[in-house]
């Protein structure tokens, strides 16, 4: 679009620290720069936190605000009359950020040995209870195990690309995305404006899988800039910044334990998930809830219980991706009727 200013994002390369200073004078005399935002001055209310569940001492900032919680946290924006002009300015603002500790291991976040969120007295964001222990007493032959469902960058073919035009009291964006309307809505709240006035165009989408649902922090900013400054704004993603600063799946640190009998029939099946949400909760926390609900998968078991704690860390945030969940329940148990088609000596398609 003729005109279009270019968005270029700084972004954290520390996972955790307090931002000391972040320095952008420097950038704003380089050729064709048009602005450059901090949290100081981009003037947008931290993002809401999804669901109401949640704890709304987590709310993320568009831009870091004192501290930084992931690799790939915008710290900073820079307009530009190109990619490359804006790309050459962020080169030249100086974060300066004092290291805390990260949190990477699901078991410390659980116990909060290091708090993501200093406000707050704990890093857990969701919680499901035992509702009814499973006794395994009676049961011949007992397997237990601790499986980990890494955390995956969700890489669809098409990085995220959104241009935004705002024109007579109206906001068009075009955008690589699978929810035109969730799009559409999520840009409307952030801004304040009405659902009538914000204008989604998707076009090919070059892959989503989930994690392309709602419009993300970076495209809301974009909106936000063209509606600041009445001009197209443009940003288009690399993929540095999609396997970092994007949406990751999957994320779980599973405990479970079968039981049975020595004819190999499952008789008892416990599952205890710790749920990495990341540095801001988004549908990752929720994740364990479709978890929960195929956790027996196509077996009949008559007893089974179900746990589970959803934690922040300092990594990525965790979103609705390819499953959301539902694979997490299915690898584990299979994984788990394995290990106890072997402790009984039985081929496993015989216990299956």
């Amino acid at each position: 679009m003729e005109g279009a200013l270019h968005a270029h994002f700084v972004r954290s390369n520390v996972s955790h620290g307090e931002i000391i200073s972040v320095e952008t004078s420097e950038a704003m005399k380089m050729p064709g720069v048009f602005a450059i935002y901090t949290t100081e001055n981009l003037d947008l209310a931290d993002r809401a936190v999804i669901l109401n569940a949640y704890e709304p001492g987590m709310t993320r900032p568009y831009l870091a605000r004192e501290r930084v919680r992931f690799v790939g946290e915008p710290v900073a924006v820079v307009l530009a009359e190109n990619e490359y002009l804006a790309a050459d300015a962020a080169e030249n603002i100086w974060v300066d950020i004092e290291p805390l500790p990260a949190l990477v291991d699901l078991e410390a976040a659980a116990a909060g040995e290091v708090l993501l969120f200093p406000n707050l007295d704990s890093n857990i964001v969701t919680e499901i209870p035992r509702r009814k222990p499973v006794d395994f007493s009676d049961c011949e032959v007992i397997v237990e195990a601790e499986i980990i469902n890494s955390k995956v960058a969700a890489v669809s073919i098409e990085p995220r690309v959104t241009l935004a035009s705002f024109e007579n009291g109206r906001l068009t964006c075009w955008a690589s995305n699978q929810g035109a309307h969730d799009y559409r809505d999520s840009v409307a709240q952030a801004l304040e404006m009405e659902t009538k006035d914000v204008r989604v165009i998707i076009t090919d989408i070059g892959g989503g899988f989930g994690a392309k649902g709602l419009a993300s922090e970076e495209e809301i900013i974009v909106a936000h800039l063209s509606r600041m400054h009445e001009k197209p704004v443009r940003w288009m993603e690399s993929r540095t910044e999609n396997l970092t600063g994007f949406a990751h799946g999957r994320a779980q640190k599973q405990k479970v334990k079968m039981g049975g009998k020595l004819n190999g029939e499952i008789t008892h099946y416990s599952l205890e998930v710790i749920q990495d949400s990341g540095a801001y909760p988004k549908w990752g926390a929720v994740l364990p809830g479709s978890t929960l609900m195929m956790a027996s998968g196509v077996y009949r078991i008559p007893n089974v219980e179900f746990s589970s704690r959803s934690v922040a860390t300092t990594t990525a945030p965790v979103c609705a991706y390819r499953g959301a969940g539902r694979p997490e329940a299915t690898s584990v148990i299979e994984r788990t009727v394995d290990l106890f088609a072997r402790k009984i000596e039985m081929d496993p398609a015989e216990v299956r």
